[in-house]
């Protein structure tokens, strides 16, 4: 389920033309949140930790951040559109 952060309670964002980070509140939890459009797909990722515990998910957050990567679209070794992968993913039983 996802989390409401309300904007006065949301503490960075960024956005780009392909991608949207934001991070905030929602109540006693933090939560952090990097969204990115790659090729007609959006990937989502979303962490969301008790507050009280932020020094300790700090490097967490930290290492994520800087090591997501979207995954490139492949089925069966070349490079497919949405619409492939979704057609691939049909088919197989």
């Amino acid at each position: 389920m996802r989390s409401r952060i309300s904007a006065k309670k949301a503490f960075a964002r960024k956005a780009t033309e392909t991608s949207c980070f934001e991070t905030g509140t929602n109540g006693d939890r933090i939560v952090w949140r990097r969204q990115r459009i790659e090729d007609g797909v959006l990937y989502f990722l979303q962490l969301e930790y008790p507050a009280a515990e932020k020094v300790a998910f700090d490097p967490v957050i930290e290492h994520v951040s800087r090591s997501w990567v979207v995954p490139k679209h492949e089925v069966g070794g070349h490079y497919c559109s949405p619409a492939e992968i979704m057609s691939a993913q049909a088919a197989t039983p």
